[in-house]
């Protein structure tokens, strides 16, 4: 069954837009700030927690730079395994944030500094949607290498899906739904987009603080014009009745009334 939402079009007649990149660097400079400040704290907040994971586990560093570089360097079991574990759980707050911010962009609020750290919310479904999309990945890797960019298309809604509340199987199973229709086109697209993302590194990885942020836009994208972004609508605003003698009346009064009240008691 196709499904309908927004403009009416069917999801199974939808097709993979380019636009998206265009659009995501439109909302982009709309939001800059947010943006690429919240990455910059967050590289400062990776820098600090590898050292502090390091003193915990190595003691305090020398002071000299040779000494410095082997303390830095130094890996047993016990430090691999914790540097994994708090790698896996910045990245799952970091993108957990990243994607919520970037529904919310995209249905045209407003984003702010602080929503960049708001990634608890949905910490734990976006946990489980990296492990089943990272299964998959796999699977694709192991068909053939290029076909991970295929298995990337087929889920690249599901990333914001997973943000804006829905778990991980159901934003997986509507994702490629959603997608398979238009399914070479989607995996092409997500190799032009890695392909602009690695041109972007390029320039001593400053690139980066603008195609990461479109990463985050563009799911979102795909999620609005290709699954169906729900569009929050809020309530009309509830007038009181109208009162006697008082001009102009509430919208839902039908006729002025009897005597205005200008020009009284002069």
């Amino acid at each position: 069954m196709s499904m309908a939402n927004g403009d009416g079009s069917e999801i199974s007649s939808r097709r993979v837009n380019y636009g998206w990149i265009g659009e995501s660097w439109g909302l982009l400079g709309q939001a800059a700030s947010p943006w690429i400040m919240s990455q910059l704290l967050y590289g400062v907040l990776v820098f600090l927690l590898s050292l502090a994971l390091n003193v915990l586990c190595f003691g305090v560093p020398p002071l000299n730079l040779a000494g410095f570089s082997r303390w830095a360097d130094h890996q047993t079991p016990v430090s691999n395994t914790a540097s994994y574990a708090l790698s896996f759980a910045f990245n799952v707050f970091q993108s957990s944030a990243y994607y919520a911010m970037a529904v919310k962009q995209v249905r045209g609020e407003q984003v702010s500094f602080h929503d960049a750290f708001r990634g608890g919310e949905g910490f734990w479904r976006m946990a489980g949607a990296v492990l089943l999309i990272g299964v998959l990945s796999l699977l694709g890797v192991a068909g053939l290498v290029i076909g991970v960019f295929f298995v990337a298309g087929l889920l690249l809604p599901a990333w914001a899906m997973v943000a804006d509340g829905e778990s991980p199987t159901e934003a997986i199973t509507r994702s490629i739904r959603a997608m398979k229709g238009d399914w070479l086109k989607a995996g092409l697209f997500c190799l032009l987009f890695t392909a602009l993302m690695g041109a972007s590194a390029l320039l001593c990885g400053l690139g980066l603080l603008a195609t990461t942020p479109m990463l985050y836009l563009v799911s979102a994208l795909a999620y609005r014009d290709m699954a169906g972004m729900p569009i929050l609508t809020t309530q009309p605003f509830e007038y009181g009745a109208g009162q006697p003698g008082v001009w102009p009346p509430p919208p839902q009064a039908t006729r002025p009334p009897d005597e205005p009240t200008w020009g009284a008691g002069q």
